[in-house]
């Protein structure tokens, strides 16, 4: 799952129960590994450009497993018992175990688990991110495999054979400017949209809501975990100003999810993807609108470009007072290459004790035209109840309803309508 918005320089830190915070401790290293599959850099090892046997791939990926095994061993010993320069040291993360049945008999019942480990380490005026992110293998004809939207926390980590794996999933700088402290840059391998794209009661599926219409904005075209840049501008007191370039292939959008396509700057078919946004933030009030542009080559839905690219435009309000927190989202992008050209979210929270409960709504629309005449609009509607049983162990009831999954693709099996109850189980970490 992307890291969400780190704490980080500049940022107030959220209570623990709000779900900001990720972590995954030893305990899920050791015992859970092997049901993550195998740990590849590209899912299958290369040597001068050529696949190398199955046994020599076994044999060098066991090795590697070693390795990686026992270099996360000395991160997180590191990491728990010793402390930066400026004693600044943070191990958070999360361990999720979803549970989901669908009203298809078409469609399994399913059990994913995820989690996600983040070690914050300062350095001078610099802070680095390290952020290592691990999910199971969605089984065939499941919940999460047929169903995307209902999980948005399912198969985050996958190799190129749709395999779980645990993965470096960013690694990056933050930096402030020495004569100009509320200038912020953040340089390396990072999640975009978790600075561009963050809302207070709807953006975390690991506590929040589990459907993807209600972690993020499904018309922007973020890229997975890409190198790039983002510029961080509080002038004065309107607002603050962001801005983001990054390759438009991250991690997961590469054939072989591998880290070596990732460095890859041209094979052809790269481009950038760039954003720009201004948000305002109130202890009641949140308001992020922006601008971003993909200049990857894409087919025009007609066929009549195939080298056509996709932009949009995007709003985000939020208000949060006492018990009660509401999220609306809107979204827009390029009708000649995108399916989903109109956005509209909902969301609604409230809080007593213990217990926290959420209601959403969301509709995402088709482009117009005869070729689309066979898709239809997608709604998304939920709603959870959440307890918090013990410091930061967490078990929320999860109901949703669907109408045209995938905006009614035919080859999934699904029909117009399904009804999804949900159980998920989360562990929180601090350190």
């Amino acid at each position: 799952m992307p890291a969400g918005r780190q704490v980080g320089l500049g940022e107030e830190k959220e209570p623990l129960d709000d779900g900001k915070n990720f972590a995954v401790v030893e305990a899920f290293r050791c015992y859970l590994w092997p049901n993550f599959g195998q740990l590849t850099m590209s899912g299958r090892l290369q040597r001068s450009g050529h696949l190398k046997s199955a046994g020599e791939t076994k044999t060098e990926t066991r090795q590697m497993n070693l390795w990686i095994r026992g270099l996360l061993t000395v991160f997180l010993l590191a990491a728990g018992h010793v402390q930066g320069d400026d004693g600044v040291d943070q191990l958070s993360g999360n361990l999720v175990i979803t549970g989901q049945s669908a009203s298809q008999d078409s469609v399994k019942n399913d059990v994913s688990a995820s989690g996600d480990l983040v070690w914050l380490h300062a350095v001078g005026t610099g802070l680095w991110t390290v952020h290592e992110e691990g999910s199971t293998t969605p089984s065939g004809n499941s919940v999460s495999a047929l169903i995307p939207e209902a999980n948005g926390d399912a198969g985050t980590a996958l190799d190129s054979d749709n395999q779980g794996r645990i993965q470096l999933s960013e690694l990056y700088y933050s930096i402030r400017e020495d004569d100009n402290p509320e200038r912020i840059f953040h340089l390396g391998l990072l999640d975009m949209s978790s600075f561009f794209e963050q809302s207070r009661i709807a953006s975390d599926e690991t506590t929040q809501f589990l459907g993807a219409s209600f972690v993020g904005n499904p018309t922007i075209e973020f890229p997975d975990y890409s190198l790039g840049l983002v510029f961080e501008s509080r002038p004065e007191a309107w607002g603050m100003l962001r801005f983001g370039i990054a390759s438009s292939r991250g991690l997961a959008d590469n054939p072989k999810r591998s880290y070596s396509q990732l460095l890859s700057a041209v094979d052809g078919k790269q481009g950038v993807f760039a954003i720009g946004s201004w948000s305002w933030e109130s202890p009641a009030w949140l308001v992020r609108a922006g601008l971003w542009a993909n200049t990857q080559d894409h087919a025009a839905l007609d066929g009549s470009d195939p080298e056509e690219k996709n932009f949009g435009q995007y709003l985000l309000l939020g208000f949060k007072q006492g018990s009660h927190g509401l999220n609306i989202r809107f979204g827009h992008a390029n009708e000649r290459v995108s399916q989903a050209v109109r956005f509209v979210s909902a969301s609604y929270q409230y809080r007593w004790g213990a217990w926290v409960t959420g209601l959403a709504a969301a509709e995402s629309r088709v482009a117009d035209g005869d070729l689309l005449s066979g898709l239809a609009d997608t709604r998304h509607y939920e709603w959870y109840l959440r307890h918090r049983f013990w410091k930061n162990v967490f078990l929320t009831l999860d109901a949703q309803h669907l109408d045209n999954s995938r905006f009614g693709i035919g080859s999934s099996g699904i029909s117009g309508h399904v009804n999804i109850l949900g159980l998920r189980w989360t562990w929180l970490y601090e350190s």
